[in-house]
């Protein structure tokens, strides 16, 4: 069982690569944020890697910038939490203010929520909102460069539930794909359960197809 969000990431402006001397006085005293929040979105942090490595494989990415989004809402998780799903739907060309483009084709094959759902695995809770965080590996802006332009896109993020489903008889089941009363969408998943006898141990799997 899940229920979802659909959220519109805009953040307008430039958003800096570093703080500037103010911004860093500022933290001294308490937490800045570098972005405003954008229609539940957040800029979590911004990442850039500049490294040089004596032993670095010719492909290693040494270069490269991580940009952070943080789904932030007023989420009702209620007896406990599992992993929340993201897709991200669409997304912006990203680029720096000296104009290059850091979401190139190459690190766009690489984003994984861009070609359909996947598992979040960082939560975060501040200032009373909470939400999953998703990394984003682009490219490393110019040396020049001190900002980035605003990112726009569209993002959905479903909260998950577990459900405990019970098969009473698996010789019935095994072969077949599973279906259960208590959840109406088991049968589209597909899930095939199947169990197979070897030297006298029985062993169940479960597949997908």
């Amino acid at each position: 069982m899940h229920e979802s969000l659909f959220l519109e990431l805009m953040f307008g402006g430039l958003l800096p690569l570093c703080p500037s001397l103010a911004d860093r006085a500022a933290q001294a005293q308490g937490k800045t944020r570098i972005a405003p929040a954008s229609n539940g979105v957040e800029i979590e942090e911004i990442h850039v890697v500049r490294r040089v490595a004596l032993d670095a494989v010719k492909e290693a990415d040494l270069t490269n910038m991580q940009l952070g989004l943080w789904f932030s809402a007023d989420w009702e998780a209620k007896n406990g939490r599992s992993p929340p799903l993201i897709h991200l739907q669409e997304l912006s060309a990203v680029e720096d203010d000296t104009g290059r483009v850091l979401s190139t084709e190459r690190r766009l094959k690489q984003i994984e929520p861009l070609r359909g759902e996947v598992r979040g695995n960082t939560w975060k809770n501040a200032g009373g909102k909470q939400g999953p965080v998703v990394s984003l590996l682009l490219d490393a802006p110019a040396r020049g460069a001190g900002r980035i332009k605003s990112v726009k896109g569209k993002a959905q993020v479903t909260l998950t539930k577990p459900v405990s489903l019970t098969f009473n008889d698996l010789a019935a089941v095994d072969g077949k794909i599973l279906d259960h009363p208590d959840m109406k969408n088991l049968a589209a998943l597909k899930l095939r359960f199947s169990t197979e006898e070897k030297d006298g141990r029985v062993s169940a799997k479960l597949s997908a197809r």
